[in-house]
């Protein structure tokens, strides 16, 4: 219980971090340099305060690259099965965490900005507690289950 309330107190401490404060505390070694030689850094900025907030997993891409849709769920397919377990235990954890927060579960076509596009299971943040994620229209989401030539697979430990 005790592990638990020092990552969410830790989680509410980090959140509140301006960018020059994440940069200076938790940003990676080539995030501090360049951004002391003076280097346009907010692409980076970005990618990295993601990966420590939210995981590795989640992106944060312009509405206009996403298309979302329901999701069919189909008997004996592990990897739908394992990804609805999957986007069950984060919604819950979170809402635990952070109240404030909402996400949801859709099936999301993503063409990605050198054009490549995957498609399949998403969590997408429909309400988030970050300052860093300003930009509008941007959506903040996880692919969680990738369909690939009509095969399923995981995108994250699940």
């Amino acid at each position: 219980m005790a592990t638990k309330i020092l990552r969410v107190k830790q989680s509410h401490f980090f959140k509140k971090f301006s960018m020059e404060e994440f940069i200076e505390n938790l940003g990676s070694g080539t995030l501090r340099k360049n951004t002391n030689l003076g280097f346009l850094n907010r692409e980076q900025y970005i990618h990295e305060r993601l990966a420590w907030e939210y995981g590795g997993n989640w992106l944060y891409l312009l509405d206009t690259r996403l298309l979302f849709g329901n999701i069919a769920t189909v008997e004996d397919t592990k990897v739908i099965t394992e990804a609805g377990w999957f986007a069950d235990r984060f919604i819950k954890r979170n809402k635990e965490l952070f109240p404030k927060e909402d996400y949801k579960v859709c099936y999301i076509n993503i063409t990605f900005p050198d054009n490549s596009v995957k498609e399949g299971i998403a969590l997408v943040a429909r309400k988030v507690h970050s300052n860093f994620l300003t930009k509008h229209n941007h959506t903040l989401f996880a692919l969680i289950a990738e369909c690939k030539n009509d095969e399923w697979q995981p995108c994250m430990e699940i």
